[in-house]
């Protein structure tokens, strides 16, 4: 029904197959896309009538599209295709401005997207934000002004129910380094009463599938005006092989299993600086990711989990309760060129190019001076049962240990704590040395800092053979080790004590190395191994992490080689601490021309057999020694009291005891016999002595006068004695034997460990003997 004045129009209106490809050129203009398919239909009640103002309304307002399919440039694969659209219900009324509308359900959509080489969506040309800058700038160019928007009251917009039922999205890259594509699919979203009004909530629900398995839900409620959200959702088992891609385009890491569970809620509000809270619990189980380079697996877990996670951007803050990681298992692997696979895992292009970026950034979007920080805390963090594989391919033969049955404890950690954070470390070497850590770490503003103590017992050290044999050129042939550790860092300072503890270890094989210490280790170890086959020694260490030139690693082996360096350098004075002794138990003066030891020498030979008792490893090495200066004039006065003693037919110490070592030639006996060696060397004749003595000390005579005779007379006969090296060979040997003898007749010391070397010409140089020792 119609009539013209005043207008009134009550009509029901009807259209069936409406082809909507006809009216592509609407939509082309104002976005790059086209309708390519879709047939309209639609029914509803129209109403018009001129009264005060023109009313216009709908009622019983039905539309469906059948088969819509929108495209731009690229055919394959289509852009979005749509089974059916229906709007059911649609009241209108123009003059109110109020629309209402009891359902509309978009179904059995299939939408592909993709991002292009350059990081662009394909649906990134429909986004109206870009389309109004396109349409402006063109405006521009054609120089027409831009309308001006009419004022006027907002829309009433109410939709009891929305459903997208049975939704497919598929995801390509076009990035040429990912080859896989991703899906979502059996996508139902719900949304209740949704409406314009302000502060008015909207409930709203979310599923769907990630690539056939992994599971999504979300539910909550949006608030349109002014748009704000809370919502709960779920991630259930999302699979993260497929996306390795990614990880793999920055690094040489490929992930081969895992699947990732996401629970929590996010609010977020357009009021201020769009502040968004969120709280979240995250699981990722069955985790495994290799090395691209080897293809072995270089990280594996049963489970990690993170809960009570919380991030709120308006106060800055982000808080986690508890981080837990169960059987993880670790390779570290060293190569031939000294790299850590770890270290090098990154691709260094790639890093410097998303570090370059993510730095301009920051600089763009700095805070300004006073702004606030944010702040953190993290409740707990553990590692449970773990393994740690380490091998070294820097040495030969490589190196391979394990840390088994790994657990990591780590207390609150936070950005405003101002007490020291305690953790635990607890593992076994090898599968079977215990090795534990408890310490403390410094507050976040006082890092890098800490301190700890250690405990590593029983570690079999023959598999550490591989470094004996770079470092000292031996395998090791057995031995188990024992350390007690105790270090702090702050402010730069590393300072740290070292006990170690070496059971049994021995030295096997020797093996060629050019990067070993020329020291004799050997003799170094024997000398620090006690009676009961224990090594045990402290050191310290220390130094300046400021320091280029510093290496934690570094300075505590050059620790470990200084001791055993010292050791070996000092062998006697590590022998004399051992009984509180002296330092010199390895050096024996003897007296010009003798080969007797003295009661101070017996007594330092005593302390040395105590010491070497306590080193049951330990061999003495002598060899004998001479001076020609000092000795020669010694052995010619004892070749004459020995001739003279001979002639006498008895002993030198009979003939010494008769008038006392000095002034044996005063008895009258030696002195006939002193007179014969005199004339047999055709020396100045006895008449002619008195008289040179007489003419030089006139009114001389008697006893004093013979004195003065002997005296000179003997001075001669031994400076004219023959002494030549095969002499002073034949002392240093005596004096060689005499050490022995004492040590083995009179001290009871092996003779097994004991050993002399006769005397070498070219090598004597002292009446000192220096003793050696060697390593048996």
């Amino acid at each position: 029904e119609y009539r013209i004045d005043p207008l009134y129009v009550d009509a029901n209106i009807k259209a069936e197959g409406i082809e909507l490809k006809e009216y592509s050129d609407f939509v082309t203009n104002v976005v790059p896309v086209s309708i390519s398919d879709g047939a309209l239909a639609l029914e509803t009640k129209l109403l018009v009538e001129q009264k005060q103002d023109l009313e216009l309304n709908i009622s019983q307002g039905k539309l469906q599209v059948d088969n819509f399919a929108l495209d731009d440039k690229v055919l394959d694969p289509a852009m979005l295709r749509i089974q059916t659209i229906v709007a059911n219900g649609i009241e209108m009324d123009v003059l109110k401005q109020r629309l209402s509308i009891d359902e509309v359900s978009v179904n059995d959509v299939v939408a592909n997207q993709w991002l292009d080489q350059e990081g662009n969506l394909r649906i990134q040309a429909l986004l109206v934000e870009e389309v109004v800058e396109k349409n402006v700038e063109k405006m521009e160019q054609e120089e027409k002004p831009v309308p001006e928007e009419k004022s006027g009251s907002e829309w009433n917009l109410f939709v009891k129910k929305i459903s997208y039922n049975n939704g497919l999205l598929n995801f390509t890259d076009q990035n040429e380094k990912i080859t896989k594509a991703h899906s979502i699919s059996g996508i139902e979203i719900d949304l209740e009463n949704l409406t314009l009004t302000e502060n008015k909530r909207v409930p709203i629900s979310v599923l769907g599938v990630i690539n056939e398995s992994g599971k999504i839900e979300v539910a909550g409620e949006l608030t349109l005006v002014p748009f704000a959200m809370e919502l709960n959702y779920q991630f259930n088992d999302i699979q993260l092989a497929p996306f390795s891609e990614y990880v793999e385009m920055a690094s040489y890491l490929r992930i081969e299993k895992g699947a990732v569970s996401i629970n929590g809620n996010m609010n977020l509000s357009t009021e201020g600086e769009v502040p968004i809270s969120s709280e979240l619990a995250l699981e990722i189980n069955g985790f495994q990711a290799e090395d691209m380079r080897t293809g072995k697996p270089i990280l594996n877990f049963d489970n990690i989990k993170i809960d009570g996670a919380s991030l709120d951007t308006q106060n800055k803050q982000f808080n986690m309760n508890s981080l837990v990681m169960t059987v993880p298992e670790l390779l570290v692997a060293r190569s031939e060129q000294q790299e850590i696979n770890w270290a090098t895992l990154a691709k260094s292009e790639k890093v410097e190019e998303v570090v370059g970026k993510a730095g301009a950034q920051v600089a763009e979007k700095a805070n300004p001076q006073g702004e606030q920080d944010w702040q953190y805390s993290i409740g707990e963090v553990r590692l449970e049962n773990g393994n740690i594989r380490f091998e070294d391919r820097g040495v030969k033969p490589m190196f391979k240990t394990e840390l088994a049955s790994l657990n990591v404890a780590l207390e609150e950690v936070a950005s405003d704590k101002k007490e020291p954070t305690p953790f635990a470390f607890s593992s076994k070497i090898d599968r079977y040395a215990p090795f534990t850590i408890k310490g403390k770490l410094d507050p976040v503003a006082q890092q890098p800092g800490f301190e700890f103590k250690s405990q590593l017992k029983g570690l079999e050290m023959h598999s550490l053979s591989p470094y004996s044999a770079q470092f000292i050129a031996h395998n090791l042939e057995s031995g188990k080790l024992d350390l007690d550790l105790q270090y702090g860092l702050h402010e730069n300072k590393l300072k740290g004590k070292n006990s170690v503890v070496a059971k049994n270890l021995y030295l096997g094989e020797e093996v060629p190395s050019e990067d070993a210490i020329d020291a004799p280790v050997g003799l170094g170890l024997a000398l620090l191994r006690d009676v009961n086959g224990v090594i045990d020694v402290d050191v310290g260490v220390s130094g300046d992490l400021s320091d280029p030139g510093f290496s934690v690693s570094g300075i505590i082996i050059k620790a470990f080689i200084n001791v055993i360096v010292k050791a070996v350098s000092s062998p006697f004075s590590l022998l004399g601490s051992l009984v509180g002794g002296r330092e010199d138990l390895g050096e024996f003066e003897f007296e010009a021309g003798r080969s007797d030891l003295g009661d101070e020498d017996k007594q330092r030979l005593q302390q040395l057999v105590e010491a070497l008792k306590q080193r049951p490893q330990l061999a003495i090495h002598i060899t004998g020694n001479a001076e020609q200066t000092e000795d020669t004039p010694e052995l010619q006065k004892l070749k004459v009291q020995d001739v003279v003693a001979s002639n006498r037919k008895i002993s030198l110490v009979e003939l010494r005891e008769e008038a006392g070592e000095v002034d044996w030639w005063t008895v009258r006996a030696n002195r006939r016999e002193l007179n014969k060696l005199n004339d047999q060397l055709k020396l100045t004749e006895l008449d002619d002595r008195e008289d040179q003595i007489k003419a030089a000390q006139p009114g001389i005579s008697g006893d004093a006068l013979e004195g003065k005779v002997y005296q000179a007379m003997y001075a001669d006969v031994w400076a004219n004695q023959p002494i030549g090296t095969a002499e002073l060979l034949s002392l240093a040997d005596r004096r060689a034997l005499a050490i022995k003898q004492y040590l083995v007749d009179e001290l009871g010391f092996e003779f097994e460990r004991v050993s002399v070397t006769k005397a070498k010409a070219k090598k004597l140089n002292s009446r000192t003997i220096n003793l050696q020792i060697e390593a048996k």
